[in-house]
């Protein structure tokens, strides 16, 4: 059997290296790591392209990366979490979620899993009627009715363990692993000795912050960021966004998953606005309320820009991810990839051109429900392409565009008997 990891990478970091390191010495078995691929759940590209992330991950201890699919990595903190544990579920060999968290005693997330905001109607209108935001008002009352910090609550990763949780208790028999968190929180941009948050990285990344970065990331992630000469920059995705906002009839955005009741009327005006159309944090911040905070108005425009619509999003909901896309394994990821090919009823995807090709895109409406779930992750991997940028350190350097890059790029393989030699 083995140990299932849900995660971003972005980028694959000590606290990340630390958490494989406390999985082996719990657990004698194959570690598999399911990641978001080009767009982040918060619906930002991520820094690296997810070959890069996944080799650094298993270079550091993870014998197995699979890819989630675009269709439940860029959603809400219960979407992906979901997503996450029906693809490893779906494996027929992992019988453990590991997953960090500030609340590792286990009894402690399952009060909040547990909680039935149904149940406290009155008082989360109450809440909501006071200002707080739906989440802000959710964790004071989950706080309130069992013992646990409130604020804590809001924190990421405690978030998205409360939803592994849930997630877990709906879908199969795979039991929980919280390990306790060590370093920097989620967003925290402090550096904490050798560890620092994904926030932090991603910025001294941009600065070419190298002295720093080798102090907080594996050999492997200092290689990929050195060997690295452009960066997704939203200065060129906003343009992309703006258009698309003032092309598409009002009707045509609402259709768009994440676009809520008359939101699609807010776009088209911000999208006039001269501010909102010259820098991306004032669009986002032009759109954000109460109900929509800035995560969810990025995941939204995201999925704007590969034309996610409601009833596509749906029917992947419903059907729960239809493939295993393989992005890097070692030795025992191989044997990993032989036992699952044993229990599992999905296909395993080492090459794209056996299940999709270009000649298939060029007619979207025919694809098939795997064709179609396939199509979105690498429409993604090319917008994110697309928005790449040279670095302000460096800005007459631009590497190449690697567009469709998921039909010429092999799964990274590492042998570690070479390592050893």
């Amino acid at each position: 059997m083995a140990t299932g990891i849900i995660a971003e990478y972005n980028p694959f970091h000590n606290g990340h290296k630390y958490q494989i390191g406390c999985i082996k010495k719990q657990h004698d078995c194959g570690i598999i790591a399911c990641i978001s691929g080009s767009i982040t759940q918060r619906g930002e590209f991520a820094l690296l392209d997810k070959w890069q992330r996944a080799g650094a991950a298993v270079k550091n201890g993870a014998n197995l990366v699979i890819e989630l699919p675009a269709a439940f990595a860029c959603r809400s903190a219960q979407d992906f979490a979901t997503g996450g544990v029906r693809l490893l579920d779906s494996l027929g060999i992992v019988d453990t979620l590991a997953f960090g968290t500030a609340y590792p005693e286990i009894e402690k997330l399952q009060l909040a899993a547990d909680f039935q905001p149904e149940a406290h109607r009155e008082a989360l209108q109450q809440k909501l009627k006071g200002g707080l935001s739906y989440g802000a008002a959710l964790s004071q009352l989950i706080g309130e009715n069992t013992g646990l910090n409130a604020e804590m609550l809001t924190e990421p990763n405690t978030i998205l363990a409360i939803e592994y949780l849930r997630a877990l208790k709906n879908n199969g028999s795979i039991r929980p692993l919280p390990l306790p968190r060590t370093g920097a929180g989620h967003n925290d941009t402090a550096v904490k000795g050798e560890f620092a948050s994904g926030t932090a990285l991603r910025r001294l990344a941009r600065q070419g912050q190298f002295r720093q970065l080798m102090q907080l990331l594996p050999e492997a992630t200092m290689s990929a960021i050195k060997n690295t000469t452009m960066y997704p920059d939203s200065k060129k995705q906003l343009p992309l966004m703006i258009w698309k906002l003032l092309s598409l009839a009002a009707e045509e955005i609402a259709a768009i998953y994440g676009v809520g009741e008359g939101m699609e009327y807010r776009l088209k005006e911000a999208a006039s606005k001269p501010d909102c159309a010259s820098s991306y944090s004032a669009l986002i911040q032009e759109l954000v309320t109460r109900r929509y905070p800035a995560t969810r108005i990025q995941r939204t425009l995201m999925h704007l820009l590969l034309g996610s619509t409601k009833d596509k999003i749906a029917e992947m909901t419903a059907s729960g991810p239809l493939y295993i896309r393989v992005l890097a394994f070692d030795d025992m990821g191989r044997q990993l990839l032989k036992d699952i090919r044993q229990k599992t009823s999905l296909p395993i995807i080492t090459k794209v051109t056996e299940y999709l090709n270009r000649r298939d895109m060029q007619h979207p409406d025919r694809l098939s429900p795997l064709q179609r779930m396939l199509y979105m992750d690498i429409a993604a991997a090319n917008l994110r392409e697309l928005c790449l940028s040279p670095l302000p350190s460096n800005p007459q350097w631009e590497q190449q565009i690697r567009l469709n890059a998921d039909f010429t790029t092999s799964p990274v393989y590492m042998d570690r008997t070479s390592l050893s030699l």
